[in-house]
């Protein structure tokens, strides 16, 4: 369970230095938000689908150390893909450059040179009020990119959901007209046969037929009337069930393009 009220910002200090972390954390004592500190790698998905912070700080001494993590999270967390969020890293003078140029990607959020000695004490607390702000303006403005993201994995979903249940459909419509057809060939042959032992007189206790001409006039009677036009109407009911299936895949068919498209 998350540690602090949702309605308090959250920001997760993450390292493998404990010092470094404690420093940070240090830096960005605040009233307006939660600041928590994870160093432990073998809890690192744990810490963060906890608390759930809108800030990651990567107080990591090398680039790739943050970029391992920060890979990791997306890897084997399940919920920071919807969880909006910022991340601000610390680096060394040395790699002020590299992560300036991955910042500009959007491979990062924002950057603060750190190492080897950190001249200006507020740059990092701006850099996680303006990350905090930023994420304010975008909820009160709409859903964010990674929210629009999440749906679009639940519409992917709706469309194999709706194709598995359209071609369903289809094919239980087909089974009920088949077993129409199939119920009137085995009652044809049924009345059929009896017609014939009726005829020739074969069937025990009952009398012989002296008319096998009128016999056989009512039992096609029988079957065309009866039995035949009843079930052509069972079979032709299933007629617009089939335009409907069709129907309805060709008008999904647009949509359904559009929500592979934007899972895509």
């Amino acid at each position: 369970m998350r540690t602090v009220p949702p309605d308090i910002p959250c920001v997760l200090i993450v390292s493998d230095n404990s010092t470094d972390a404690a420093l940070v954390k240090k830096l960005l004592a605040s009233t307006s938000y939660n600041a928590f500190i994870s160093t432990d790698p073998e809890k690192a998905v744990e810490d963060y689908e906890r608390l759930l912070p809108q800030v990651l700080v990567l107080a990591f001494d090398a680039l790739e150390k943050s970029e391992r993590y920060y890979l990791g999270l997306y890897r084997l967390s399940s919920k920071i893909h919807s969880q909006t969020h910022r991340t601000v890293i610390l680096c060394d003078k040395a790699e002020v450059k590299q992560v300036a140029e991955m910042c500009i990607k959007r491979s990062f959020d924002d950057y603060v040179m750190f190492w080897p000695m950190n001249y200006d004490a507020q740059r990092l607390g701006m850099s996680v009020h303006h990350a905090l702000r930023e994420i304010a303006t975008q909820k009160d403005g709409g859903p964010s990119a990674a929210e629009f993201a999440a749906q679009a994995r639940r519409l992917s979903e709706l469309q194999a959901l709706l194709d598995q249940q359209v071609a369903l459909g289809g094919r239980r419509v087909n089974f009920a007209s088949q077993a129409i057809e199939q119920a009137e060939r085995d009652i044809g042959a049924a009345l059929d046969g009896f017609s014939r032992r009726l005829g020739q007189g074969t069937l025990p206790g009952v009398p012989e037929v002296r008319d096998a001409a009128g016999l056989e006039h009512e039992m096609a009677r029988l079957r065309r009337d009866q039995i035949h036009q009843p079930l052509r109407l069972a079979a032709e009911s299933m007629q617009p069930l089939k335009i409907w299936v069709d129907e309805l895949r060709k008008e999904c068919a647009p949509l359904l393009e559009s929500a592979r498209a934007l899972g895509a």
